[in-house]
């Protein structure tokens, strides 16, 4: 049984937004930077947090794209916390996964199966 999870959300954008690659980023790198403020509050400042980069993510049909990923140990458990933010007119791509890693389970191997095979039409 596993206990990890990817949830994506497509949102249209406001017609006057407009989005670079240097925003996407910049939206991503604020999501990981939340969650690692979160945790050092509810586990103490010295909570060893390993931050990955923020990096630009190729999803087949989309202008821009970014990706973070925020790691930690949670007693024998690994915890892998992920967010890829996107735009393609009209609308604004969030997906976050969470992967709990135990011994002999590749969720994240899954999971970038899942955003390997995301794509985004266009319907002209």
């Amino acid at each position: 049984m596993t206990k990890s999870n990817v949830q994506i959300d497509l949102t249209p954008a406001g017609r006057r937004v407009r989005f670079s690659q240097k925003l996407i980023e910049t939206l991503t790198r604020s999501a990981a930077g939340g969650l690692v403020e979160e945790l050092k509050v509810d586990h103490g400042r010295n909570f060893p947090v390993e931050v990955g980069p923020t990096t630009p993510y190729s999803l087949k049909g989309v202008q821009y794209a970014a990706h973070r990923s925020v790691t930690y140990k949670m007693g024998e458990t690994k915890a892998i916390h992920g967010w890829v933010y996107g735009f393609q007119e009209p609308y604004q791509i969030f997906i976050i996964y969470m992967v709990l890693e135990k011994e002999g389970v590749d969720d994240l191997n899954d999971i970038t199966k899942v955003l390997d095979s995301f794509e985004i039409t266009s319907k002209k």
